[in-house]
């Protein structure tokens, strides 16, 4: 291979980042301090947009670096526009020995949802999925601020352990796996793999 023929090759995805930069600052979808969603897997504010990629500090503290070629091909959403109000739910599991009519009652009737947003009426809680040792439960509820998702779903998931718990519908020390385990109370899980 030859010389310029190398160079050109190294220099392909550099210059896609530069002319996809390019097109994404002229069509402007998004700002710096905007919450965006890039497709399906990265959502956060972006804090950073340059010639080749944005960065994006997700709901922790991590950064997500996209280069501006993949930032081209993805699907963007901006949270941030034409109002900040957003629509956001989470999911959550129980044992599927707990009546799915007396958790959906525990999750609406407490302090869940208000706590997350007082004064809200539109918020709902689903029965999604049953499956042999674990039911998935949906709540969906609005935020008055994009800014506000993380720290409203994780205050949300932390209230509605607290009140499964008090109403008995959790018990100690069963893991995801079905082992016990004394030392802790389970009850906002990822899925299950035998619910799937």
């Amino acid at each position: 291979m030859s010389w310029p023929s190398w160079l050109g090759l190294a220099l392909q995805n550099t210059l896609a980042d530069v002319f996809s930069g390019i097109a994404v600052d002229i069509e402007a979808p998004f700002q710096v301090g905007d919450r965006v969603s890039l497709g399906n897997n990265i959502e956060g504010q972006v804090v950073e947009m340059n010639w080749r990629s944005i960065r994006i500090q997700k709901d922790g503290a991590d950064i997500a670096i996209v280069p501006n070629s993949v930032v081209a091909k993805l699907e963007i959403v901006n949270r941030s526009v034409p109002n900040r109000d957003r629509a956001v739910s989470v999911q959550l599991w129980c044992p599927d020995r707990a009546d799915p009519e007396r958790v959906v009652e525990v999750l609406q009737g407490g302090d869940a949802v208000v706590s997350v947003h007082p004064g809200n009426s539109s918020a709902s809680v689903a029965l999604t999925r049953m499956g042999p040792r674990w039911n998935s439960y949906t709540i969906s509820f609005p935020v008055p601020d994009s800014q506000l998702v993380g720290s409203a779903k994780s205050l949300l998931l932390r209230h509605a352990r607290r009140q499964l718990y008090h109403a008995r519908l959790l018990t100690r020390g069963r893991t995801r796996s079905g082992e016990t385990n004394d030392n802790s109370v389970h009850a906002i899980l990822p899925a299950p793999a035998d619910s799937q």
